[in-house]
């Protein structure tokens, strides 16, 4: 069994924990509650009895970010009639089966181009459409272009971020940065940057200009010669675990499969060649992004309240077990302490529980307090319940 509340004022010096050690209507239990000097407390949870509760997690919010993947990095020889093939699926398994899969398929022809950067751009080209025709993978996918550059600032470059292009004003997104020599420190790194996104690709200056991050503001001056054929980058859609029946839990998983022999598909967490530090000498890969799921976010929780029909059993949007005794605020954001408690009350008079069955409350504590409100009540919720949160 899960029990949730939310704690949308935390108050001064762990005024929410009551330590009921001697007196009160349940002796011997950590009382959370709105407010401890009401009369009666305005309990948020059921008591939890002394030496009940058995292990404390905690979770800081945390913004979500979307999974960025690109295959190109590794070279490719496209070779002729050979089928090349991208493996799409969404979340883990379901019932011990994995989810479904989507499969994105090209085959060459029996004649090439003869040129190699014309026919992986051919592949490229076909399986990006094929998966973006198909509205409902959780993904969307883009052509990938590679350029040169040196550095002109010490900030490093940032997977995702987007990058406008001098005189042109040419906006594109960063999905791979590879440093083969120099250091950002002494801006004097130098290698090929991967783009993809580009606002307005077919304006993009053919000079030598700088192009300026607007997440980092790294600064890089490029060769500007675009090479084709130099990828494909695959974006997750937003919402991970979104609390809706049949629609996306998680990050999505991606293969290539069929065809393939050199080239990969990379994200940041697969790096094969260290992580980009300002003062180190290359060569160094930045390759894709990991993700980051929502954690603690009261615009996000506030989707999973569970709304039901007129049968009050029906639900008709969000989570049923997103049941909590007051509604998310959209405007702040949440620690969320998890505990898990061996239920064996002592008192015959609370119902609704079964003895020894486990128990798991789970609470929203408002993070987004001016002072240390947070860390008091913490301090006191650790001492009422003798665990510790990790």
């Amino acid at each position: 069994m899960i029990r949730k509340a939310v704690l949308n004022t935390v108050a001064a010096a762990g005024a929410n924990v009551k330590d009921d050690v001697a007196v009160g209507p349940y002796p011997g239990s950590c009382i959370i509650c709105a407010d401890n000097t009401a009369n009666p407390l305005l309990n948020i949870l059921p008591p939890i009895f002394k030496g009940t509760c058995v292990a404390g997690w905690k979770q800081a919010s945390a913004v979500e970010v979307r999974q960025i993947v690109i295959g190109g990095g590794l070279v490719e020889t496209i070779v002729a009639s050979t089928r090349y093939k991208i493996t799409i699926w969404n979340g883990d398994t379901y019932e011990g089966q994995k989810q479904e899969n989507y499969n994105y398929a090209y085959t060459t022809p029996a004649v090439l181009s003869g040129v190699a950067a014309t026919d992986r751009l051919t592949v490229f080209t076909q399986l990006v459409n094929k998966i973006n025709a198909h509205t409902t993978n959780k993904v969307t996918a883009y052509l990938a272009y590679k350029v040169a550059f040196t550095t002109g600032s010490t900030a490093l470059p940032v997977v995702g971020e987007t990058v406008t292009q001098q005189t042109s004003n040419v906006t594109a997104k960063i999905a791979r940065v590879d440093v083969t020599s120099g250091n950002y420190t002494a801006t004097s790194a130098a290698g090929t940057i991967w783009l993809y996104d580009f606002s307005a690709l077919a304006s993009w200056n053919s000079g030598s200009k700088t192009i300026t991050g607007g997440t980092s503001t790294s600064v890089m001056t490029t060769n500007a010669v675009l090479t084709s054929g130099a990828g494909i980058v695959i974006l997750d859609d937003a919402n991970y675990y979104y609390a809706r029946p049949n629609s996306k839990r998680g990050p999505s998983y991606v293969e290539l499969t069929d065809g393939w022999t050199v080239a990969t598909l990379e994200s940041i967490y697969d790096k094969t060649a260290g992580t980009i530090a300002a003062g180190t000498a290359g060569p160094y890969l930045l390759v894709g992004r990991a993700p980051v799921i929502s954690q603690g976010i009261g615009s996000r929780l506030s989707l999973d309240s569970p709304v039901f029909a007129a049968d009050k059993v029906s639900l008709v949007t969000g989570e049923a077990g997103m049941i909590t005794n007051e509604a998310f605020n959209v405007a702040k954001t949440y620690t969320t302490y998890i505990m898990s408690v061996n239920n064996n009350p002592s008192d015959t008079n609370i119902t609704g529980y079964t003895k020894g069955a486990p128990v798991y409350y789970v609470l929203y504590a408002d993070e987004s307090g001016q002072g240390t409100e947070l860390a008091d009540f913490e301090t006191a919720l650790e001492a009422a319940l003798s665990v510790t949160f990790v």
